[in-house]
């Protein structure tokens, strides 16, 4: 389910895997910023987005998006997945899920997380080698995109209707072409 809106964006300090701390404006003030929060690391679904979100660099590149990925992990479980998986991307630690919160993202019923259909699509990725993990986190949670322009306003949102739902490359590049 993704919109098209315009608020301002929450301005909080936050903790990177690699131990730094920043605020949100230190990203949206030098180009548009996508924050895309992801499930926890362990999850397929996860390690499919995360590897399209790779493969699409040079797009967002070119756009000149910053691309930083939301999760729920510890610093060290955010650092060895950087690693482990060549994430290019920042990687903002959020535990207590105070950004998933503030943001609107929300967890996921019994069903969403554990109908047949997940399944399926579950059985299709890790067929394509994205293997599950150890949960690192809410396994309830859904992720989501936010799109926030340079002057800090929420310009678009993208929340999952279930595990296997994710803003594409290609969705995230529609909503950022209505950037000025």
């Amino acid at each position: 389910m993704s919109q098209l809106e315009t608020q301002p964006a929450s301005d909080i300090e936050v903790f990177l895997s690699d131990g730094t701390r920043k605020h949100l404006s230190d990203f949206w003030k030098v180009k548009p910023l996508v924050l895309v929060f992801l499930r926890h690391f362990g999850s397929p679904f996860c390690r499919e987005q995360v590897a399209q979100l790779c493969r699409g660099k040079d797009k967002f590149d070119r756009e000149i998006l910053q691309i930083v990925l939301v999760n729920m992990g510890t610093l060290t479980e955010a650092e060895d997945f950087r690693r482990q998986f060549s994430v290019p991307f920042p990687i903002i630690c959020d535990p207590e899920k105070l950004l998933y919160k503030g943001y609107g993202l929300k967890g996921g019923s019994m069903l969403q997380i554990f109908s047949p259909r997940v399944f399926l699509k579950g059985l299709r990725t890790i067929r394509q080698g994205h293997f599950p993990g150890l949960r690192q986190g809410d396994p309830f949670q859904l992720s989501g995109v936010i799109l926030i322009d340079r002057q800090g306003r929420v310009v678009f949102r993208y929340y999952s209707r279930d595990p296997s739902d994710y803003a594409t490359v290609e969705t995230i590049l529609a909503a950022a072409s209505h950037l000025s």
